[in-house]
């Protein structure tokens, strides 16, 4: 019968190397011995820093808060016509017009709160933090716009474009038609991070890609234009042994089945 890779067949053939008059040969030194090093392990990437700068906040920005008790209120930030983005520690949420989040008195030293607002049609982006006074009311403040990230992906009627998160990882923002859908495919719950709001009867999607190390986080937006359908796929990778998260934005096309016409033939015969 033929032996199994790995079985223990060789020992008898050790024994036998032992019991010859041949002389023993000493094995080699241990550091003669060619040995594979290890993959280095992805080092997490510290998020970008979020610098303030002089300027002043649109006229047409409001912030409010509401106190929950006295450690917690819960924070809102409100633009009409554009997508508003609120981002803390891990949490991040994103409405059209406005948005909410709750957050701990004093903290933001620590964590900062940042928030983001982009324009549904040019998908300019602006970028911001909050801060809080003594009492705990919050302030607006500018910083820095968000850095492109990678090229920007288009197709039929979609548009799409990254920034560096301002938590890490990557934002991606598309324009898409009405009735866009998204799905998640890598067992990232896609409605945790990902939001798509009806704008002025279109469409804005928000990604947002943690980029953990050693991690992979793909989400698909499908679409129909017509009778072709369209499917945007957006991935963050950060493998063992790569230097840093990449990012890759592509769509492919199909022509859906023109049901009247297969249901015409039907009658026909």
């Amino acid at each position: 019968m033929r032996p199994r890779a790995g079985s223990l067949t060789l020992a008898p053939l050790a024994l036998l190397a032992l019991t010859t008059c041949a002389p023993a040969r000493s094995a080699p030194p241990r550091e003669a011995v060619a040995e594979a090093a290890p993959a280095p392990r992805a080092e997490a990437v510290p998020a970008p820093a979020v610098r303030e700068i002089d300027g002043a906040v649109p006229d047409d920005m409001v912030v409010d808060f509401r106190r929950r008790d006295a450690a917690r209120s819960m924070v809102s930030v409100a633009r009409d016509g554009y997508l508003v983005a609120l981002l803390r520690g891990k949490d991040v949420v994103a409405h059209i017009d406005a948005a909410a989040i709750e957050v701990r008195h004093r903290d933001d030293k620590d964590a900062p709160l940042v928030w983001e607002v982009t324009h549904p049609q040019t998908m300019e982006t602006a970028r911001g933090v909050i801060h809080f006074d003594i009492d705990g009311r919050p302030h607006l403040r500018r910083a820095e716009p968000p850095t492109p990230v990678g090229r920007v992906e288009s197709g039929r009627a979609h548009r799409c474009q990254a920034h560096e998160g301002a938590l890490g990882g990557f934002t991606v923002l598309c324009r898409v038609p009405g009735g866009a859908s998204v799905a998640g495919v890598t067992g990232v719950d896609p409605g945790a991070l990902s939001w798509v709001a009806p704008a002025a009867g279109a469409g804005i999607a928000r990604f947002d890609l943690p980029a953990r190390p050693d991690s992979v986080d793909a989400r698909v937006l499908g679409y129909s234009d017509g009778m072709t359908g369209v499917l945007v796929r957006i991935e963050a990778s950060f493998l063992p042994g790569e230097e840093r998260a990449s990012l890759a934005m592509l769509s492919s096309e199909r022509q859906q089945p023109e049901m009247r016409r297969f249901f015409h033939h039907r009658f026909e015969e």
